[in-house]
């Protein structure tokens, strides 16, 4: 497996030469998340594995359901003494029990 950091805007790229999507803390704007999820279908229905950390700032979807749970470090934690919950979902693949 190789990763591969990209820092330009690919939203609705085809992303041809990838078959996994890692994303994080892209839901804070409601016009933003409304420009992923087309792009999200696209990638999905050509088999690529979307995987998005969100810190819940609320413009997901209601009834995505996270598939895992991560503990980081919080932002404001220089000495790394207070860790936050962080969902992840994979587009597609919910978990019904939440």
């Amino acid at each position: 497996m190789s990763l591969t950091y990209d820092s330009r805007d690919l939203i609705g790229a085809s992303l041809d030469a990838s078959d996994t999507l890692l994303l994080g803390d892209v839901t804070y704007a409601k016009d933003l998340v409304a420009n992923l999820l087309p792009w999200f279908a696209a990638l999905h229905a050509r088999h690529v594995r979307i995987l998005i950390a969100d810190p819940q700032r609320g413009f997901l979807p209601k009834d995505w359901h996270p598939n895992w749970q991560v503990k980081v470090p919080a932002e404001i934690d220089a000495d790394l003494s207070h860790w936050v919950q962080v969902p992840i979902y994979e587009y597609g693949v919910w978990d019904q029990e939440s």
